[in-house]
This record gives C-alpha cells, sequence and structure tokens, in this order.
C-alpha cells in the first residue's frame, strides 16, 4: 500500500533505509526534527512505516524514542556497543568500544571525510550476516566539535550544540552490508585533551571477542559467543588507543589499505 508522505499531520522521514513518522509530536517538535532529518519522497510504502508514538517535549526525548523503536526491530540478533562504516573506496569498518572511547567522535569525523555510518552506538549482526542500517543522529559532548575541527580541521554541524548527522554520510536505502568486514578495530579510551602517542597494534579475533564480551549481549543468546568470534573471521582485527582524531583516521585507513 502506497501512502501520501505524511501520515495524519505528521511529515514522514526517510534516514537510509528507515522511514519514520513521529504520529503524536507536536508541530514544535515536528519542525526541529524537520532541521535535522530529510523528508520522505511524495509517496512511501507504508508497510516499511515506523510510527514512533510518545509525548516529546523535546528533540532529546523523540531521539530517545526513535532509538529504542529501531532497536526494537532486532530483538534476537547479536548486537555490541560500536559503530559500523563504509569508507569512499568501499571498505567496511566496525569500530568497538565502550562509552568514553571516542567511537562516536571518530564516527563523526569519519563521516566528515566521506564515509558512511551504516551504525552508531549499536551495532546489529544477523544471523544472515548482514549488519542493517540503523542510522541515527550522534549525541556528541560538549566541545566535541571544536575538537574535530582542531584537530581535523573539518568543521561539523551541530544541532541544538548536541546532534550530528551528515546527510551525505547516509547510505543509500537499498545498500546492505555484508560480513566480512574489511576491519574490525578495538576503540581504548583516551583522554581528549591529553591522548598520547598512538599504538595500533594487530589483535587476534579471539581476543577481541573476550574484551568485548561485556559490551555485547553474546552471553545472552544461543551460540552467541561462537557467532560473535565467526563475525570477525577474514577480518583484519586491531587494537587503536592513545592518538588525536587525526592519527586515528590515518591509522584506520592504513589498516584498510594494506
Amino acid at each position: 500500500m502506497v501512502v501520501p508522505g505524511r501520515v495524519a499531520s505528521n511529515v514522514v522521514f526517510r534516514l537510509g533505509s528507515q522511514l519514520i513518522s513521529y504520529s503524536t509530536a507536536s508541530d514544535a517538535v515536528l519542525q526541529d526534527i524537520a532541521r535535522i532529518f530529510p523528508r520522505a519522497e511524495t509517496s512511501i510504502d507504508n508497510s516499511k512505516l515506523k510510527l514512533i508514538e510518545g509525548e516529546f517535549a523535546d528533540v532529546e526525548s523523540a531521539m530517545l524514542a526513535l532509538s529504542k523503536r529501531l532497536l526494537a526491530d532486532f530483538d534476537g540478533d547479536l548486537w555490541l556497543e560500536a559503530a559500523a562504516l563504509v569508507a569512499p573506496g568501499g571498505a567496511s569498518v566496525m569500530l568497538c568500544g565502550g562509552s568514553e572511547t571516542g567511537k562516536s567522535t571518530l564516527t563523526a569525523a569519519l563521516c566528515e571525510y566521506g564515509w558512511k555510518m551504516i551504525s552508531e552506538d549499536v551495532v546489529f549482526i544477523q544471523h544472515d550476516g548482514i549488519i542493517p542500517q540503523i542510522v541515527r543522529p550522534i549525541s556528541l559532548r560538549e566541545g566535541t566539535a571544536e575538537r574535530i575541527a582542531q584537530q581535523t580541521g573539518k568543521s561539523v554541524q551541530l544541532f541544538d550544540d548536541r546532534w550530528y548527522l551528515n546527510l551525505n554520510a547516509v547510505p543509500d536505502p537499498d545498500f546492505k552490508l555484508q560480513l566480512p568486514l574489511s576491519a574490525v578495530v578495538a576503540i581504548g579510551s583516551v583522554d581528549p585533551d591529553y591522548p598520547g602517542a598512538i599504538c595500533v597494534q594487530p589483535t587476534p579475533p579471539e581476543q577481541l571477542v573476550r574484551e568485548f564480551l561485556p559490551y555485547s549481549n553474546a552471553l545472552h543468546i544461543d551460540g552467541g559467543v561462537e557467532f560473535f568470534l565467526q563475525s570477525l573471521q577474514r577480518s583484519i582485527c586491531a587494537s587503536i588507543s592513545g592518538g588525536s582524531i587525526a592519527e586515528r583516521i590515518d591509522a584506520i585507513d592504513r589498516l584498510i589499505h594494506r
């Protein structure tokens, strides 16, 4: 069934393969969302539409509701705290790391270098080896945009001094990221003001799995650990610690082109 690009009084937005409508949002919140998200085409497939319902006092509550709605579609699949991106040349990379490792900062910076963002914060790996698109704005801490500009020369535009989404980094709706990935990189924590010297080390897949079990649901699904390990096979696996944003980007670029 095809419906026009509005549902009731609400605009339909497209984020990669996702079609989204905030069915109960106020006009004021919708106007703010429309400054971040692109609108969908004139007509859409209603069966693919995700309605986001609830009381939205501001953009932050709307973004949280979006995250919960998107993540609910992949209940039962393997997930881990990571970001999945595709380089301009087609190489695919997963950045694994817990909170305060600079993963989101690095993801935003890579998007400014022409990379496509498949998923950020949480990456799902389906049983068929597909990493689904879960494109949504990245929440960046205060001062992050300034650090990216200082260390890379790239200007990062934020909404409400917090939300980042580069529409040029949103993949085509039909794009599917399939295992194996070109590289899987463990991102170590770093002091943004004193990052220290960069260190890049080859890391066996088994070690990466052990390190990131606490940041995944692998122990809580049948065969999860084995599937996690299998997902890393045939990928370059490495760990990066220290280094500026620009140095980390350069290290990742060398990994996928070696």
